[in-house]
């Protein structure tokens, strides 16, 4: 089923907003293609980055020269895979969410806003991403695909709801903001019956 964006965008509500401009700030890009998938990536592994070969929505951190966080996803998306992204096409601001490491919150936040875009060709840089991955919303929807990733560090374990496709696990923040997305998408297709 598609889905009506103006429908979309109504249901699309930002759930938190850091005042702590100070605070690194890092924005991603959920992407909505005309064939209802998501786009996400697979990060390539680099030394000192803390989400190094995990799955997540294209994004990363604002820069001084961004007039701000829409365009820091907007140009990220661009920088990892190519894909040219519009103001026009954004639905809006879904979830910020204050970070955590090891439980505990540092200073950052990460912003996510929501795009449509009938461009699905991607070009990635290799520099930041490994791979890339158009993933229907009916199968991240389905309860069925929901499984277990088992996050182990020194003494910590824990096991926590991800999403599996083709051997990857989406999973933590990635999850999170995926699970508010849908949320949205759920509400706005119920509007259609």
């Amino acid at each position: 089923m598609k889905i009506d964006t103006q429908i979309l965008k109504h249901h699309i509500h930002k759930k938190y907003m850091s005042t702590d401009i100070a605070q690194p700030t890092y924005a991603v890009a959920i992407i909505l293609s005309d064939n209802q998938e998501l786009l996400f990536i697979e990060r390539a592994v680099r030394e000192g980055d803390n989400w190094s070969g995990q799955m997540a929505f294209p994004g990363g951190k604002k820069e001084d020269s961004d007039s701000g966080l829409e365009f820091t996803a907007m140009r990220e998306t661009n920088e990892e895979v190519g894909i040219h992204l519009q103001a026009k096409d954004c639905l809006g601001g879904l979830l910020d969410i204050q970070l955590r490491k090891r439980g505990l919150l540092v200073p950052g936040t990460l912003c996510s806003f929501v795009f449509t875009s009938k461009e699905t060709k991607f070009i990635l840089d290799s520099n930041e991403v490994e791979n890339a991955y158009w993933i229907p919303v009916a199968y991240l929807s389905n309860p069925k695909n929901i499984g277990e990733y088992i996050f182990q560090r020194e003494n910590v374990k824990m096991n926590l709801p991800c999403i599996e496709f083709e051997g990857k696990k989406i999973w933590g923040l990635t999850f999170q903001l995926l699970q508010h997305f849908l949320g949205a998408y759920a509400a706005a297709a119920g509007q259609l019956k």
